[in-house]
């Protein structure tokens, strides 16, 4: 096709680079793009169609059906939990106002024999007034026995299915672990341990030593005790310093 000169209008052959008539030179006329074919749609049903892939056989020999598939794979690490909803100081001490009378209840009425049996020995000298008279049945009766109860009244409610001790299952309470799972008896015993523990140890050596220092000591522990319970009201995720130590939450159900 000849190529026309923009300058003076002539046309020129399409093999010519200079207009003849000017001298202007010319640029080669740009072919134009090949139009782009419309791309076929397919359609379900359409006979163009690649046919499905037929259903895959399970191990019964019968068609993999959606509940004959293998489950996904699971994330490694910790699963993601549910948001927790924290159980406040004061919830935390109406439950221990409940667990202080059912102890009551269930400590009442050995100290009502042993104190009879006492009150029998000293009028007419049996063995059994004799026993409870000796410095390690006090022992046993006074500090040791209320002690292994309570370890072991807290230790296994808190770590059996129902998580929980006879009062925060009355206020909707229970105690699990940093992700919400149920504790074992190992934590639930250093959670008991790391709030009574000192205090018991210096009540025992108490009852075998007259110390100056014991008095200091039971006052300290005591006040360990106190803070560690009113800490709870303070911190983040309503944990006392014998929580964060054992790595237990207190949770409403």
């Amino acid at each position: 096709m000849p190529i026309v000169c923009p300058n003076c209008g002539e046309k020129n052959g399409d093999d010519v680079r200079m207009c003849a008539l000017c001298g202007k030179i010319l640029s080669p006329p740009v072919a134009a793009a090949p139009p782009i074919a419309p791309q076929p749609v397919i359609r379900p049903g359409a006979p163009n169609q690649p046919a499905a892939m037929p259903p895959q056989p399970n191990r019964a020999g019968g068609p993999r059906t959606p509940s004959s598939m293998p489950p996904p794979p699971r994330m490694m690490g910790r699963q993601p939990q549910p948001e927790l909803a924290y159980a406040g100081f004061w919830l935390r001490v109406v439950a221990q106002f409940i667990d202080g009378i059912v102890f009551l209840i269930v400590l009442l009425p050995i100290m009502l024999v042993i104190g009879f049996a006492k009150i029998i020995g000293m009028f007419t000298g049996s063995l059994a007034g004799m026993v409870v008279r000796t410095s390690m049945s006090i022992l046993l009766i006074s500090v040791v026995l209320p002690m292994v109860l309570s370890f072991a009244y807290y230790t296994f409610m808190e770590s059996s299915p129902l998580q929980a001790t006879l009062g925060k299952l009355a206020i909707g309470i229970k105690v699990t672990d940093l992700d919400g799972n149920r504790v074992g008896i190992g934590q639930a015993f250093s959670g008991l341990f790391c709030l009574h523990g000192p205090a018991d140890i210096v009540r025992i050596l108490g009852l075998f030593t007259v110390l100056p220092a014991m008095s200091a000591l039971t006052t300290l522990t005591g006040l360990y005790t106190l803070i560690s319970c009113i800490s709870a009201g303070f911190t983040e995720q309503k944990q006392g310093i014998h929580d964060s130590l054992s790595g237990c939450l207190v949770v409403k159900k």
